[in-house]
Formats: structure tokens, C-alpha cells, sequence
């Protein structure tokens, strides 16, 4: 995958004039260079050891890389769009055997260092974090995003779904579980971000679909807060430390969460 993206038909710069066509031949051509990595991933999520751990955030890793640091904005950022899928499949595969520990793992992978902090997969590689703010627009026109409040959420969401057919075969649970995927890199995120944010005012989370989809939101939280409070330290959520250590921090992040939620109600 690696050696394939880094050909001239994915420069960074003098390429195309970026459009919707583009833009949406450019991210066809991703997702094609990684559709057997992607095969794998959803099996490998699903089945995933702990002797296999390092091997899948080996490949997040690598796939993070940035190789190009100059040239057009959203083909810069788009140079890691391989290991946001790579992360996504993973995750889906995982969730679909309710495998946290995995999902706590890849999670905590450290794929970047700057400004003498770790950066990790959930800080870069989810949609709104990926892109900026700046671009998240711009992916509307991705040929039928037009209109999308999420528009890379909701095309990856479908983009993932014929890997996951096998493993997930209800439509209906797999959405389910793709927004609990996102709600728990929200929940990650704040765990990772919410010592650094000196002021409440500052703390944010990734947004994904689970925006709109009022209904698989509350259920998701629910079912965790049910857990956390029936369980405290021996649940799945707190063991696994998929979004903090202890219950303390689950339950901190879920705050912060729930905070940011009411910021944007106004969708």
C-alpha cells in the first residue's frame, strides 16, 4: 500500500485541479490500493490476538506517515486517508466481536510526536481531525455527498460496509456499531485531549454521524454508562482503557463528551 500511494498518481502537488471528480478519484484510488488490506482488517480486528496487536499498530503507524510536507492542502491531509481506513476496519472488526482490548490498543497507538507531545490515532485519523476544519466542506463534493452533514463519515460508513457484510450481515447493527466506533474515538479523543485543555471552554471532540442518529447515540451511551456504573472497575469499557483507566477518567470523558454534544445541538 505504501509503495502504491507514493506514485505520481497521488502527488501533492501540479496535480489535478481538485474538484468533485478529483476529489473523488483520488479517494477511489485509496480505497482501491487498500481493499485487500481492508480484507484482512476486518478479520483481523475480529479475531485479533495479543501477539497481533503490535503488527496491526505497526501498519497504522507506517500508513501515518506523512511523505509529502508541501503542495495542495487536501492532498496533504488526504496522504493519511490509508491509515484512517486501516483504523476504521480494524475497529469495525473488533467492535464486531466486542473485542475492546484490541480497540483500547489501537486507540493508544502513538503515531506522531510534536511539540515534545505523543500524538496519537485518534487525535489525527478520524474524519474531523483528518481533514480540519477547513476541508471538512469540501468533501461534499464526493460524487453523492452532497447534502451530508458528515459527508467522510457517511461515505466511509458505506465505503466499509461490503467488508463487514460477512462478520456483521444485519445493515441495521452494523450502523449501530459503526456509530459506537465513533463514539468511542469521541470518547478516546477526550481522554487523550482533556488535560491539556486549560479551560472547559476548549475541550472538543471528533464529531461523527452518531450526531444525527439520535437514536444509536443514546443507546450506545447507555449501554456504557450502564456498565461503568454496574460494573466500576471490572467493566469491559474501564478494563480495556479504551477512553481512561480508571473509572474516574471514563467518567470524566464522558462528560466532556456530553458537553460538547450540547455545543452543537443546533444540528
Amino acid at each position: 500500500v505504501v509503495e502504491t500511494v507514493s506514485c505520481k498518481t497521488f502527488a501533492v502537488q501540479g496535480g489535478p485541479t481538485l474538484d468533485g471528480n478529483s476529489l473523488t478519484t483520488r479517494v477511489r484510488g485509496y480505497e482501491a490500493a487498500c481493499s485487500t488490506l481492508l480484507e484482512m482488517a476486518l478479520i483481523g480486528g475480529f479475531w485479533a490476538e495479543k501477539d497481533h496487536f503490535c503488527v496491526w499498530r505497526q501498519a497504522l503507524e507506517r500508513l501515518s506517515k506523512v511523505r509529502e510536507n508541501s503542495g495542495n492542502l487536501l492532498w496533504l491531509e488526504l496522504q493519511r486517508y490509508p491509515a484512517t481506513l486501516l483504523l476504521y476496519a480494524l475497529s469495525l472488526g473488533a467492535l464486531g466481536n466486542n473485542h475492546l482490548e484490541f480497540l483500547g490498543s489501537l486507540f493508544a497507538t502513538i503515531i506522531d510526536r510534536k511539540n515534545g507531545q505523543d500524538i496519537f490515532t485518534v487525535q489525527t485519523l478520524p474524519p474531523w481531525c483528518l481533514l480540519g476544519s477547513g476541508n471538512s466542506d469540501v468533501m461534499r463534493s464526493l460524487e453523492g455527498m452532497k447534502g451530508h452533514h458528515m459527508p467522510l463519515n457517511d461515505w466511509l460508513h458505506d465505503e466499509l460496509r461490503p467488508y463487514a457484510k460477512h462478520f456483521i450481515p444485519s445493515d441495521d447493527r452494523y450502523t449501530l456499531i459503526f456509530d459506537k466506533l465513533e463514539i468511542l474515538i469521541a470518547l478516546s479523543y477526550a481522554f487523550q485531549t482533556t488535560q491539556s485543555a486549560e479551560e472547559e471552554q476548549w475541550q472538543w471532540v471528533p464529531v461523527g454521524a452518531f450526531k444525527y442518529r439520535r437514536e444509536n447515540r443514546s443507546r450506545v451511551l447507555q449501554e456504557i454508562e450502564k456498565s461503568i456504573s454496574e460494573l466500576s472497575e471490572n467493566s469491559p469499557f474501564v478494563r480495556s482503557g479504551t477512553f481512561g483507566k480508571t473509572v474516574e477518567d471514563c467518567s470524566q470523558s464522558l462528560q466532556v463528551f456530553k458537553r460538547v454534544m450540547m455545543k452543537i445541538r443546533w444540528w
